[in-house]
C-alpha cells in the first residue's frame, strides 16, 4: 500500500501489487491496522488457522492468539506500534503459539514488519508453522534423555564393578600374597632355591595385580568424576609433584626446570593427575641416565597455547605412538620400567574431559616431549 499523495493510477497498481505479493506468500500474513483489527490475510492463513477470509478480516487479532495470552497481547501489540521503526521477530527467545479455529495451538515464528501505508502505519505478520521441527526437536529430548538415562544406568554399573573390584578381587590377591609370604618365612628351610624363587613370582604377580586394580579404579573415577574448573597455578602443582619424587627417590640427581607461573582454568585436582603421570613417567625413564633432566614449560599444539612435559630420557619409536593412550599399552617391559599402561591412558581422558588436546613426540634414546591445551587458559602473569 503506498504513502498518501501517490497519484490515483500508481495507487491502485502499487496496491493491487502489495496484495499479489502477499497472497503469494508461501507462509501465513496477516496486516493488522493500528486497533488491532485484521485488514488483509492470504490463503496461506486460511490454511494455517482453518478460518474462511471473510471470518478474520475486520476481526481483532487477538483471536489468533491462545486465550491464556490474550490479556496481555493488546498491551504488547500497542507497544510496538508506538515504537514500530523496523522489522523484528516476535517474542525473540520465547516458546510461541498462534490459536486455530478448532481451539487447538500452533508452535510458530512470527516476524512483525511495519508499513505505511495510505490508511496509515500498519503491520504486516509473517507467521510460520513449526509443528513439524517442534515435533523433531521433541523427538530428539525424547530420545537424549533416554540416553542419558542409558548413561546413568551405565555408570551405576560401573560404580558397581569398581565396588567388586575393589573388595571382591582384592581378597584372594591378600590371600595369596599372605599365604605365600607364610611360607616363604615359616618354611624357608623346606624349600630349595627354585620353590622360593617360584613363591617370589607368585608375590610379584599378586603386588603387579594389586596395582593394575588400583589404577583401573583411579582411571574409573576420571571418567565419572564432575569437574570443576577454576584458575590453577599449573607451575606450583608441577613443583609440588617434582619435590615429593625428590623424596621418594633422594639419591637421585635431576634437573629439573618448571616454567613459573603458568596458569590455566581448570580442575586443580585432575590436573594434579595429569602432572604426577607426566613428570613421574619423565622421573622415570631417565633414571639411566647421569645427566638426567626434566622439565614443565609453555608450549602449543597447532598454535594453540597449552603446556609441555618434557625429558632426555629414553624415548621411543614414533611407530608405536597412537598405542600409548589406550590402557594397558606399554612400549617398555615391567623388567625394564615398572607400571602397569594406566598413567598415560588417565591423563587423555582428563585433557578430553578439559576440552583440550595432547600430543607425544618422542625418539629413542632422544628424550620424550608431551604437549597437551586445556579449553581456557589464563596469562602467564601473576
Amino acid at each position: 500500500m503506498p504513502k498518501p499523495g501517490t497519484p490515483k493510477g500508481a495507487s491502485i497498481s502499487a496496491d493491487e501489487r502489495f496484495r499479489l505479493v502477499v497472497e503469494a506468500a508461501p507462509n501465513a500474513m496477516v496486516l493488522i491496522d493500528q486497533g488491532g483489527l485484521i485488514s488483509m490475510v492470504n490463503a496461506a492463513t486460511e490454511r494455517l488457522f482453518g478460518y474462511q477470509r471473510a471470518e478474520l478480516l475486520g476481526q481483532p487479532v487477538e483471536m489468533l492468539v491462545p486465550e491464556s495470552h490474550r490479556g496481555h497481547h493488546a498491551g504488547l501489540r500497542e507497544g510496538f506500534f508506538r515504537n514500530a521503526q523496523s522489522s523484528r521477530p516476535m517474542g525473540a527467545g520465547r516458546d510461541l503459539f498462534a490459536r486455530h479455529k478448532d481451539g487447538s495451538q500452533i508452535p510458530v515464528e512470527i516476524g512483525l514488519n511495519p508499513i505505511q501505508t495510505d490508511k496509515g502505519l500498519m503491520v504486516l505478520s509473517a507467521i510460520v508453522d513449526i509443528s513439524d521441527r517442534a515435533q523433531k526437536l521433541q523427538r530428539l529430548n525424547e530420545t537424549l534423555q533416554a540416553r542419558t538415562q542409558e548413561l546413568e544406568a551405565v555408570n551405576h554399573e560401573l560404580e558397581a564393578f569398581a565396588y567388586s573390584v575393589s573388595h571382591d578381587l582384592r581378597a584372594p590377591l591378600r590371600s595369596m600374597d599372605g599365604f605365600s609370604l607364610a611360607l616363604l618365612e615359616d618354611y624357608s628351610d623346606r624349600l630349595d632355591d627354585t620353590g622360593k624363587d617360584y613363591l617370589t613370582r607368585i608375590r610379584r604377580g599378586a603386588v603387579r595385580m594389586a596395582q593394575l586394580i588400583d589404577d583401573l579404579l583411579k582411571l574409573s573415577r576420571v571418567t565419572r568424576a564432575g569437574i570443576a574448573p577454576q584458575p590453577t597455578d599449573l607451575s606450583a602443582l608441577a613443583q609440588e609433584v617434582v619435590t615429593e619424587l625428590r623424596q621418594l627417590d633422594p639419591r637421585r640427581q635431576v634437573a629439573v626446570s618448571i616454567a613459573p607461573h603458568l596458569q590455566a582454568i581448570a580442575d586443580p585436582h585432575l590436573i594434579r593427575v595429569v602432572l604426577d603421570n607426566l613428570l613421574g613417567n619423565a622421573w622415570k625413564f631417565t633414571n639411566r641416565r647421569a645427566d638426567a633432566a626434566i622439565g614443565f614449560r609453555a608450549g602449543s599444539i597447532d598454535n594453540r597455547p597449552g603446556f609441555q612435559v618434557f625429558d632426555n630420557g629414553v624415548g621411543f619409536d614414533m611407530a608405536y605412538a597412537h598405542k600409548l593412550f589406550a590402557p594397558f599399552q606399554r612400549l617398555h617391559t615391567a623388567s625394564e620400567f615398572e607400571g602397569t599402561g594406566i598413567g598415560l591412558a588417565t591423563v587423555a581422558r582428563i585433557i578430553r574431559r578439559h576440552g583440550g588436546e595432547i600430543r607425544i613426540d618422542s625418539m629413542p634414546n632422544g628424550g620424550t616431549t608431551i604437549s597437551f591445551t586445556l579449553q581456557a587458559r589464563e596469562s602467564t602473569d601473576v
